[in-house]
């Protein structure tokens, strides 16, 4: 499977005029439309492993924060899997973990940092999220998120329907965009995982991610700042522009 990054404009081309006229209009009014949601902010709650704690985390919050009216909270722990999040008690075992939040009207600059709630480089073994007791439950109490963004898979191919299970006992309607996972051996696998976990769930979409950067590395940081920074805004934009055509109603298979 891969993704075609033409695939709006194939639907385009082949579509009658009435529609490519609802097209034209849609493009048109797309850059209004993050600047509408600032009247609403949207709670944005990201799940993710190493990739998440590294470069592409920061950026990818980075580009969210300045694509939309988004508050974004970011758990990340290295080496995590699904079961990771879905275990009673969230803990930073394997390689560092780091917590990030942003509000909609932060002011954040093109290489301004994102501010670090909590962090550490190296596993300490300690419980993680004093804020909200520790767990995925509380944290989805305490964070209320429209949005749930989940980065896992890179690792192992674990408990994916566990931790959407554990995600729709509290938050039952809140989209989840499962970002696929990079390019490394096993993709395949890997993929076909987290399709039969989604396949469940009307309301959760995979967003593909192994087009965007290439064979990443095995290093704690995975992709160095400036690859990082390139793929996280084209993520960024794959998100919003997708979380636009929900909003509106639009569903693409692909």
């Amino acid at each position: 499977m891969k993704f075609r990054q033409n695939w709006i404009f194939d639907v385009f081309i082949n579509a009658t005029s009435p529609v490519r006229k609802g097209f034209s209009l849609a493009f048109l009014l797309f850059p209004l439309f993050c600047e509408a949601q600032r009247t609403k902010p949207i709670h944005v709650l990201m799940l993710g492993d190493s990739h998440m704690v590294g470069y592409f985390g920061e950026h990818l919050q980075r580009y969210l924060h300045q694509k939309g009216a988004f508050h974004i909270l970011s758990v990340a722990i290295g080496g995590a899997g699904s079961y990771t999040f879905a275990a009673p008690v969230l803990k930073n075992t394997c390689c560092g973990y780091r917590i990030r939040r942003t509000w909609a009207d932060d002011s954040i600059g093109y290489n301004s940092p994102i501010r670090v709630v909590s962090g550490a480089l190296r596993a300490n073994h300690m419980a993680i999220g004093n804020s909200w007791n520790k767990n995925l439950d509380s944290l989805l109490q305490y964070w209320q998120p429209d949005l749930i963004v989940v980065e896992l898979g890179n690792n192992r191919i674990d408990n994916h329907a566990g931790l959407i299970q554990k995600i729709r006992a509290v938050r039952p309607h809140s989209p989840i965009y499962w970002i696929g996972p990079f390019l490394r051996p096993g993709l395949a696998q890997r993929v076909a995982g987290i399709q039969k976990a989604l396949k469940q769930d009307n309301n959760a979409l995979l967003i593909p991610a192994w087009d965007l950067a290439g064979h990443d590395t095995l290093a704690s940081f995975h992709m160095p700042s400036a690859k990082a920074r390139k793929a996280s805004e084209r993520l960024a934009s794959r998100i919003c522009d997708t979380l636009h055509f929900r909003q509106k109603g639009w569903f693409f298979s692909y």
